[in-house]
């Protein structure tokens, strides 16, 4: 098996992404397909010191290999108007870090999984911009970046607000707002990443997962990625290690 394909989910925060990217790959590997979660060195589940060094460190290599994309997103990320300059160098740092991870994900493992690649980085640039530069950024994207398989990760509002509220982890930046503006935020990024999502063209799947039964979902994700697998290889068993 030598295709290396990349599944990226997105979905607001809380909608379960990390979950389902878990059971999915768990499932995965149970049908005899490698897979990993690309960007698990980099995930809330790391330390934050050691997140931050690996971000810096895959930010850095992807310079090295092309800087000329990265100092054009750079000046977009800086030019955006984000919060502050500390977002900006955030923004900037995650959008080259799993440039680089996904493209060495793809020569790893015949699936890739990332709960935080492009399209949700640029949901997260977005909703703290002053400037909208989504379809700029989207260009100036590594192709190897590109996902294969674009999996939109839908939940009730409230099940979200939920979530998020019983949460023990604090990295989302949405969580430390007040209740109402949680809300609020939550209801503007559902349109912002709807917009995201059809100017990315890419496969879609859409999912519902309002936490009834999360493993039914992550094995119609599992099926899809089988499906797409042998479409890419010709034949239905081609995706098995």
């Amino acid at each position: 098996m030598t295709v290396g394909l990349v599944v990226e989910m997105c979905g607001l925060p809380g909608s379960g992404k990390s979950v389902l990217a878990g059971l999915s790959a768990t499932l995965l590997a149970e049908r005899g397909v490698s897979c990993r979660i690309v960007d698990d060195e980099i995930s809330a589940a790391a330390s934050r010191g050691a997140r931050a060094f690996r971000r810096l460190g895959r930010a850095g290599t992807e310079i090295g290999v092309r800087p000329r994309p990265a100092l054009s997103a750079g000046r977009l990320i800086l030019g955006s108007r984000q919060y502050s300059r500390r977002d900006a160098a955030a923004g900037f740092v995650q959008w080259l870090a799993i440039q680089r991870l996904i493209s060495a994900g793809r020569r790893r493992a015949a699936v890739g999984i990332i709960e935080e690649g492009p399209v949700q980085t640029m949901w997260t640039l977005g909703l703290r911009a002053g400037v909208d530069i989504g379809p700029q950024l989207w260009r100036a994207l590594s192709p190897s970046a590109h996902a294969d398989l674009l999996c939109v990760v839908e939940a009730p509002l409230d099940v979200v607000l939920d979530r998020l509220e019983r949460r023990e982890s604090q990295h989302s930046r949405t969580q430390q707002l007040s209740a109402s503006r949680r809300r609020a935020e939550l209801i503007r990024g559902e349109l912002l990443l709807e917009g995201l999502v059809e100017e990315a063209t890419l496969p879609l799947l859409r999912v519902c997962n309002d936490g009834a039964d999360p493993h039914t979902v992550a094995a119609g994700i599992a099926d899809a990625v089988v499906t797409l697998l042998g479409v890419e290889n010709g034949a239905g068993d081609a995706g098995r290690a």
